[in-house]
């Protein structure tokens, strides 16, 4: 969960430019051992201002902490059940201080499979790791609510179900991480039943917006829209918008992060926004709490063929 209270925003790429002047590198640090197969899919920082990466090490999940130098203070490794290899996707924080997060596994065609939720303190003690008894259901997300409950954002993918993918939005109690309350599977665009697939999530005023990729027209890649969709604090759906296009028109456009910024939204997107094609730009779309677009930038890389943006970081 993201906010920005004041500052500007910047787009995270998949690429990096080097030679521009106005950044200074304060270190580049190499974490891991010789012969260990380790990732990092992303960085908190906590409240108290200490900073852990999650991620992966050979085929099970893992949250390191470390100082503001790049130093590994301590690493921690566990294995929830499943086939494929684990990895953390997203950390927050609870109101007591303690760590809460999601992961994944991938299967052989890099689709998310068998997520898990984990809560553990910041000294690397896991309190609890719960997984799913269905391995088609991937988390995103889960924010705490209160001191005894979170929110979980988490998708089901079955390929061969009337409505494919979609969101399934759950509670879970903060002490044992016990299911409190589970949705049932939302299908953001009822009239054509096919892909929803929650891809980040924001928090204002007690009210959640989850960015998600939506297909407006089916199967076919030309109704591929970013959707942007309101939650109330404790989970329950209001409403979903698609954005910049009508069904009507052939474009494709994933979403990949959104923030809050004020008292607005800031949707990031790759994708193509002529057409159907391969060859992708990136852009950062504005939107007020009613799903209103105030204005969107695209924004093409010289030189790249297909731009993929991952993060907006705050600035």
């Amino acid at each position: 969960m993201r906010s920005v209270p004041h500052g500007h925003v910047l787009l995270a790429l998949v690429f990096s430019v080097l030679a521009s002047a106005a950044w200074s590198q304060t270190f580049l640090k190499t974490i891991g051992e010789p012969g260990r197969n380790e990732k990092g899919f992303v960085l908190h920082r906590t409240p108290s201002n200490e900073l852990f990466i999650g991620g992966s090490v050979g085929d099970s999940a893992m949250v390191q902490r470390i100082d503001d130098n790049g130093n590994v203070l301590w690493s921690r490794s566990f294995r929830p059940p499943g086939v494929f290899a684990k990895h953390v996707f997203n950390l927050n924080s609870a109101p007591d201080g303690t760590l809460i997060g999601v992961g994944n596994g991938f299967n052989a065609n890099g689709e998310l499979k068998e997520g898990f939720h984990f809560r553990m303190d910041v000294d690397g003690n896991v309190f609890w790791v719960r997984n799913w008894d269905n391995p088609e259901v991937y988390e995103r997300e889960m924010i705490a609510l209160s001191a005894t409950e979170y929110v979980l954002f988490a998708n089901i993918f079955e390929l061969g179900t009337p409505t494919s993918s979609d969101l399934i939005p759950a509670r879970i109690d903060a002490t044992t991480g016990d299911l409190n309350w589970l949705s049932p599977r939302l299908d953001l665009v009822a009239a054509v039943p096919f892909v929803d697939e929650v891809h980040a999530v924001t928090t204002i005023d007690q009210s959640h917006y989850v960015t998600s990729r939506i297909h407006t027209a089916g199967a076919p890649y030309d109704g591929i829209r970013a959707g942007l969709s309101k939650f109330t604090y404790d989970g329950q759906h209001l409403w979903t918008k698609y954005l910049l296009f009508p069904n009507n028109v052939s474009r494709r456009i994933y979403p990949t992060d959104i923030i809050a910024s004020n008292d607005s939204l800031v949707v990031a997107y790759s994708g193509d926004i002529n057409g159907i094609s391969t060859n992708w730009t990136l852009g950062l779309i504005r939107v007020d709490t009613l799903g209103t677009v105030a204005w969107a930038r695209d924004f093409n890389v010289a030189g790249s063929g297909q731009d993929m943006s991952t993060k907006i970081v705050a600035t």
